[in-house]
């Protein structure tokens, strides 16, 4: 590439991919996605109550900081399930919440209803923020 104008575009563009990349990693979104309960089940994920379900990858460094981050937060809410499986193993559910990387986190009602989600390692502020209005997030239509 020997136009400096075309290489400066280059560099700026990928300047602001990483900058949305980095502002939305680990930050918590709400959502209303219908799952259904037979492919939580599938996964071997409990059902009939609230439930962090982690989407993770085999040797995902950041899937460990992840599910350390869900165990502290469910230590405060007891009635919260904290489910982890291998994307390859819930390939049904990765498609259809249109996951792109791990780990991904998603807020479960107990009707199977995604009710939020978290794509990257989730802050224990933004989870417990999420658990504590989990009452007032939207339905799925």
């Amino acid at each position: 590439m020997n136009d400096p104008l075309a290489l400066l575009a280059v560099i700026a563009v990928t300047a602001l991919a990483a900058a949305w990349w980095r502002a939305l990693d680990g930050k918590a979104h709400v959502r209303a996605d219908e799952i259904g309960l037979e492919p939580l089940r599938a996964a071997g994920a409990p059902t009939g109550a609230w439930l962090l379900l982690e989407l993770t990858a085999p040797h995902c460094a950041a899937c460990l900081r992840a599910r350390r981050v869900l165990d502290e937060v469910v230590q405060r809410s007891p009635d919260v399930a904290v489910h982890a499986v291998d994307i390859a193993d819930a390939g049904d559910i990765a498609h259809s919440q249109r996951v792109l990387r791990a780990p991904t986190v998603l807020l479960v009602d107990p009707g199977g209803v995604v009710r939020a989600r978290v794509a990257g390692v989730p802050s224990a502020s933004d989870l417990t923020r999420m658990l504590e209005q989990r009452g007032s997030l939207p339905m799925a239509s």
